[in-house]
């Protein structure tokens, strides 16, 4: 499985130097609202958590930009945030952003039944936050009693972008190295000459869709980076190697 395998190592190095860049601090975030705005539609959410802290990702560190922005979808509450991968008790920072681009670093936060919280010890005038995530693009903080979104699609419109699609190595060569997204959530990995690899997938992120596989007593995931071009499409899939993998149409 010698292009398999390659891939799959890219992928690790990638992400763990997206880990050590963001434990570090990395660099500031974009916070270039989207053009349509917020996520139309997300009145209310739970406060129950429905995915731990621990899986979100802040987006794909790169240059500049490390995070996404997380946007209110209540209209009198002016701050965005953003999180990014910390050495903390939560793994996680959280930094709120005013209109004028003023930030608000939260790093004393622990993760209490799934709630990503401010420490219980921590200094009085530290900014408090009890924060509960219901899938990659939505969660609600309790204090604020604001719900936040990101991107500009839901979790389910960004996962339909890549439904029933299939990227290759070589648009000239469907027998080499494939990867494929299907409607219930199986991707499938495919070269010729190697038994077909089957995994799940789920878009982490505006940016990063990640695939995660297990075989022969191993499991690990990759992400692939992405861009939706302006008819809603993806054309190319990024985890890093020399060249991307190309929408296959055939």
């Amino acid at each position: 499985m010698a292009r398999i395998k390659s891939k799959l190592m890219v992928g690790a190095a990638s992400l763990a130097l997206a880990l050590s860049l963001g434990a570090c601090g990395g660099g500031e975030p974009s916070i270039d609202e989207p053009s349509d705005g917020p996520v139309a539609g997300v009145a209310s959410v739970s406060h129950e958590a429905k995915q731990a802290p621990d899986i979100i990702e802040p987006g794909w560190l790169e240059g500049d930009n490390t995070s996404d922005m997380w946007w209110p979808t209540d209209p009198t509450n002016p701050e965005a945030l953003y999180f990014t991968h910390a050495a903390n008790d939560a793994g996680m920072d959280v930094t709120f952003v005013d209109e004028e681009g003023g930030e608000d670093s939260v790093w004393d936060l622990e993760v209490v039944d799934d709630h990503l919280v401010t420490l219980a010890d921590a200094p009085q005038d530290k900014r408090q936050v009890d924060i509960t995530f219901q899938d990659n693009f939505t969660c609600y903080d309790a204090v604020s009693d604001t719900v936040y979104v990101r991107g500009d699609r839901t979790q389910a419109e960004y996962d339909a972008l890549l439904v029933g699609t299939a990227f290759v190595e070589d648009p000239n060569d469907p027998e080499g190295f494939m990867v494929t997204f299907e409607e219930d959530g199986v991707s499938v990995q495919r070269q010729s000459g190697y038994d077909p690899l089957e995994g799940t997938w789920q878009v982490v992120s505006t940016n990063v869709v990640r695939c995660h596989y297990a075989t022969g007593g191993s499991e690990w995931d990759t992400d692939y980076r992405f861009k939706v071009g302006a008819d809603d499409t993806i054309a190319e899939l990024d985890d890093g190697s020399p060249e991307p993998l190309v929408r296959f149409e055939g």
